[in-house]
């Protein structure tokens, strides 16, 4: 066998190699039950603490911020976002956020967001929008950033604004 041909066997066991990998990774890494879609589970590792519906959010205390949520990926997202504080949130759940060290957001698509709870105990700058403009977010089916979703304020681009929030874990 040839050099050339040498090479571009052993670059092809390598892709494989690689793509069995990422593959056993996307297994390993896949979030464990999740709720219902537009409901949000409170977790302090494998204990549910508790499981909010959209309506159930909506009898807390609001916050309202107009913002726009800069990407690179997809078209800005701009307008009122309606939701609830992330810290009141914790709160109304008997989580004592000046005990934890940080908060980890997990959406239906896999995405993950880590915050540290300094940052949310400070302000209401955090927070889960259940709507937008006096609307729903929308799900992903249809094209939507919700039901569910993180804005954080105070953030110029929305790298840290998860769509699709479906659970949140205290640490």
């Amino acid at each position: 066998m040839d050099k050339k041909k040498r090479n571009i066997l052993i670059a092809a066991l390598v892709l494989v190699v690689l793509a069995a990998a990422i593959a056993v990774l996307a297994v390993l890494n896949r979030p464990g039950e999740l709720p219902d879609s537009g409901s949000v589970a409170i977790r302090r590792g494998d204990e549910v603490l508790r499981t909010y519906t959209t309506a159930e959010l909506k009898t807390l205390p609001a916050v309202e911020v107009e913002k726009e949520l800069v990407s690179s990926s997809f078209a800005n997202d701009a307008g009122l976002f309606r939701g609830v504080a992330l810290r009141a949130l914790l709160a109304d759940a008997g989580v004592d956020v000046g005990a934890l060290t940080q908060i980890v957001v997990r959406s239906e698509d896999g995405f993950v967001a880590a915050y540290p709870a300094d940052e949310v105990a400070e302000s209401d700058g955090i927070f889960l929008a259940y709507s937008k403009d006096g609307e729903p977010l929308g799900d992903r089916e249809s094209g939507g950033s919700g039901p569910l979703r993180i804005v954080v304020t105070e953030d110029e681009f929305g790298n840290r604004c998860a769509k699709y929030v479906s659970e949140i874990e205290v640490k």
